[in-house]
């Protein structure tokens, strides 16, 4: 009836992006779909385990999620879907059951996150009927009653902030190149590059997948292995899986550059025919192209290869810990950990050197206060006392030392924060680590062939990682950068006592 209606009125091939609950879907429906001109659904799976299923009241629907996006892939329509991982009652083994059911649909992109108790939600009346809600209307939150999956949550919504939820993060830019091949099948279908360039989509699609479930599986380690009361082995660990992560999505950022620029030049035509056509033509017809690459909110970056090379003399640096199999990308560390756990006498470039009152009256020792006094600074010292709670690791090591905290008073969370009229982020209960993760940001100039790069933002007591691909030389919050291309990134783990914040930066949008 729609198609018909359609073609009564003159509407000629179209496109149709919608979103679907999974006990709708057919496969006779998707079929239809299909031919109206469906080529991409957002599938409401919300949580694939059993119990998580049940809690937000979807069992009925949830039985229907794999047959309905088996229907739709049949049919020929994109799929991409978003899993509530974490909600009230979360376990981990709910969150594995959720990661193994990623591993049997690795063709369709992911996104995770918590369930927000949004105003007027279920959510939201059912936490607040139990006396578990916090924050007002401006934004509650909540803390998910079983301890070991609070403290999953904590340590992925420090992990994969980046990929996940920035705007041209890895989560948005895989979910919009599986859209543009689509577009590509649907309107450029005779072009003979369209088959080959929808192939790389797929396999694109399923190695990010793939990657997503294995650094989960990371995350699951590290909120199972540790003890909840081991403040810095956690907040250790969440820097370094986050430094992963973002080492992981320099990768992906490459490859999916590569990928939407050669998206781009089919809507050109030939490379021989815009030249034949001449340049005002050709101007007109890779202008077309770029609107269509805009649409789909895809870079055009280039795919150039980092080099590691010229280190300067003098200059130590490590290479990155072991990412699991992204070898190669030429990434280089500004502080890596010391063999003697920061005992000294190794000769190692450390990014936070200690304080000038390092062991003087007022630091306290390995116990003490990590250079509260009177330093409000950048500083290398072992984690400090944290009203009541049981900070372990007093050595400092060189890497992400916990220093004194920011104003909090360590008791009941406020119900909030206000900054320049809107509101900020609620602090977590103070029960477990990375309560109140530091809200930052990274500046930076360029002179020369050289970058300057600043953590700016979390408040004056913090600690720093950096890593980049090229040389790097950092001092505490400032970073000099010496990258060999525009695709380089440069990556920092930011630590309070309040949690980790990690950010990357790539050379391309430093502007010169």
């Amino acid at each position: 009836m729609i198609r018909a209606a359609l073609d009564r009125r003159g509407v000629g091939e179209i496109a149709i992006v919608g979103k679907a609950r999974p006990d709708t879907l057919t496969r006779e429906l998707a079929v239809g779909l299909a031919a109206l001109g469906v080529i991409r659904l957002y599938v409401g799976v919300e949580n694939a385990s059993a119990a998580g299923s049940e809690h937000f009241g979807r069992g009925v629907q949830q039985r229907a999620v794999a047959g309905a996006l088996d229907a739709c892939c049949s049919a020929g329509i994109f799929c991409c879907y978003n899993l509530l991982l974490f909600e009230p009652l979360a376990r981990l083994e709910d969150v594995r059951e959720n990661v193994r059911f990623v591993r049997e649909h690795t063709e369709l992109p992911v996104n995770f996150c918590r369930a927000e108790p949004y105003y007027g939600t279920p959510l939201q009346l059912e936490q607040a009927r139990q006396g578990r809600l916090g924050g007002s209307f401006l934004g509650y939150n909540y803390r998910i009653a079983d301890d070991r999956a609070e403290l999953l949550f904590r340590v992925c919504a420090a992990a994969f902030r980046e990929r996940n939820f920035a705007s041209d993060g890895v989560a948005n830019r895989y979910m919009g190149i599986g859209y543009a091949a689509k577009v590509l099948e649907r309107f450029y279908r005779g072009d003979g590059r369209v088959p080959a360039l929808a192939t790389r989509a797929r396999l694109l699609t399923r190695a990010i997948t793939l990657d997503t479930a294995e650094l989960l599986d990371r995350a699951i380690g590290v909120a199972e292995s540790t003890s909840p009361g081991d403040w810095d082995a956690i907040e250790r660990a969440t820097a370094l899986l986050g430094l992963q992560v973002a080492a992981a999505d320099r990768h992906w950022h490459g490859e999916l550059d590569a990928l939407a620029a050669d998206m781009n030049r089919v809507p050109c035509g030939p490379d021989e025919e815009v030249e034949r056509r001449g340049a005002g033509a050709g101007r007109g017809r890779r202008g077309r192209g770029l609107a269509v690459g805009a649409s789909l909110a895809v870079a055009l970056a280039g795919c150039g290869k980092a080099r590691v090379d010229d280190v300067g003399p003098g200059m130590t640096v490590d290479p990155v810990p072991p990412d699991g199999g992204y070898g190669g990308q030429g990434a280089w560390v500004a502080d890596p950990v010391p063999d003697d756990a920061g005992q000294g006498g190794q000769g190692a470039w450390v990014a936070d050197p200690p304080p000038p009152d390092a062991g003087d009256a007022g630091h306290g020792g390995a116990g003490g206060h990590g250079g509260h006094g009177g330093q409000g600074g950048w500083i290398d010292d072992p984690p400090p006392p944290d009203a009541g709670q049981a900070w372990a690791g007093a050595g400092a090591d060189g890497l992400l030392a916990a220093v004194a905290a920011p104003a909090h008073d360590g008791g009941a969370s406020p119900a909030g924060r206000w900054a320049d009229t809107s509101p900020a982020g609620l602090v977590r209960t103070c029960d477990l680590p990375l309560f109140d993760p530091p809200a930052i940001e990274l500046v930076a100039r360029r002179e020369a062939d050289v970058v300057l790069v600043e953590v700016v933002g979390g408040g004056t007591a913090l600690s720093a990682r950096w890593e980049a691909d090229g040389p790097v030389l950092a001092d505490g919050p400032r970073a000099t950068w010496r990258p060999a291309s525009d695709d380089d990134r440069i990556r920092v783990a930011v630590r309070t006592r309040g949690g980790v914040a990690v950010k990357s930066l790539r050379a391309g949008a430093v502007a010169i």
